[in-house]
């Protein structure tokens, strides 16, 4: 089971495995105070995306975005699919004062449907080869 929290509520025991999914460590918050197991920066969204959605709140956009950005980390996601696995409860942590829009909801979605999200991943890549090459076909013919 995966869930997602903000950062600064107060750390349960439901929360299982706690897994900071956020670029930046939070301001306010120490290290050795344990309130994080594991910290998967590189999942987060780009710093760009980031700052582009905190001055725009075009959510749709974001996610669009922000899924694209995590199809080039696909081992990162088994990864985090695999921790899942083992720990049972996962709890990806937020920084955003916003529990519906945020990474975390995306990245939990994501790796919940890891299959399906794999697929597309697949299907855009054939779709790019195609039109490549069909391109590169053209190119040749006009010389």
């Amino acid at each position: 089971m995966i869930r997602t929290k903000r950062i600064f509520e107060h750390k349960s025991p439901e929360d299982g495995y706690r897994i900071l999914v956020e670029r930046n460590w939070p301001k306010g918050v120490r290290r050795e105070e344990g309130k994080v197991d594991f910290w998967m920066r590189k999942l987060a969204p780009s710093s760009i995306l980031t700052h582009w959605f905190s001055r725009t709140q075009r959510w749709d956009e974001f996610v669009k975005l922000y899924r694209e950005e995590l199809k080039k980390k696909i081992e990162m996601l088994r990864e985090l699919k695999k921790l899942e696995r083992e720990k049972g409860v996962i709890t990806l942590l937020y920084i955003i004062n916003n529990p519906e829009r945020n990474p975390a909801v995306v990245l939990k979605d994501v790796v919940e449907n890891l299959d399906e999200f794999m697929k597309e991943g697949e299907e855009a890549s054939v779709e790019e080869t195609k039109e490549g090459g069909t391109e590169e076909a053209e190119e040749e013919g006009s010389e």
